[in-house]
């Protein structure tokens, strides 16, 4: 529409928990997609970004591995939207429960099944239809039965579970890329819905470009007594009070 930056005009990027990954994800597609023309209109500077899963199949990996861990987060409401040749032949209603495809919800007055709602997105995407008998803190409640071994594990020798992994590792592939943008990264260490050691271990993989930063986000319990909802919360009033990335980190 004809609007540009002044010419002292710059772009940042804040992102977190699960808007975190795509924080990173657009410095990656600046780094490596966009062209010099559209880089130089964006004039892309600086992102603040924490407390997200930056690698979704070592999520994967770490909630499998740690059966006391919350697997809230991998309750993949909108797994629906990828596109079908993400599936290798299979449905995406293969990947889902069969319960979330014959427990009947009501929304509004009409009456359908829970992933019929999730699709639709009438769940408001955080599971507030899900029935009583299947939390989403379990990690064998959110995908196809057939997926885990009879030790509620995932089975990896079954093809669906290795198309799953597959797809989590390659919607954040980050490997033979070292961001050229500064990038202030945080996490509570006793975050329990995404993995400390996850995001850290993006850290230390980007560090050598001498452009990502850490800190620990602190660990304190206020919002509904979750240590991830308060660092969110924190990280959310450092967005609105400051105008810079780097300040906003300089006060965690």
């Amino acid at each position: 529409h004809g609007v540009t930056l002044a010419e002292n005009g710059y772009t940042s990027l804040w992102g977190c928990s699960i808007a975190a990954p795509i924080v990173v994800g657009a410095i990656h597609y600046h780094d490596q997609q966009l062209p010099e023309s559209l880089k130089k209109a964006l004039h892309l500077k600086s992102a603040f970004a924490g407390g997200g899963p930056m690698f979704l199949d070592r999520l994967l990996q770490y909630i499998d591995t740690h059966n006391d861990y919350s697997a809230a987060s991998l309750d993949l409401v909108s797994l629906h939207t990828l596109p079908a040749d993400y599936f290798e032949g299979y449905s995406f209603k293969d990947f889902y429960p069969s319960w979330a495809q014959t427990y009947k919800v009501n929304i509004d007055g009409q009456t359908m099944t829970y992933l019929d709602a999730i699709m639709h997105d009438y769940s408001d995407g955080y599971g507030n239809l899900r029935p009583v008998f299947s939390p989403n803190n379990v990690l064998s409640n959110l995908f196809a039965e057939d997926m885990f071994t009879a030790s509620g594990r995932l089975d990896y020798t079954n093809p669906k579970t290795q198309i799953l992994a597959r797809i989590m590792r390659e919607l954040t592939d980050w490997s033979g890329w070292q961001p050229s943008i500064d990038m202030y990264l945080f996490h509570s260490r006793k975050d329990e819905y995404i993995p400390y050691s996850v995001s850290y271990t993006f850290y230390q993989e980007m560090r050598d470009s001498g452009k990502v930063y850490w800190k620990d986000m602190p660990s304190v319990a206020l919002v509904d007594g979750s240590y991830h909802y308060t660092s969110v919360m924190s990280a959310i009033l450092l967005m609105i009070l400051n105008e810079e990335p780097s300040t906003a980190f300089g006060r965690i």
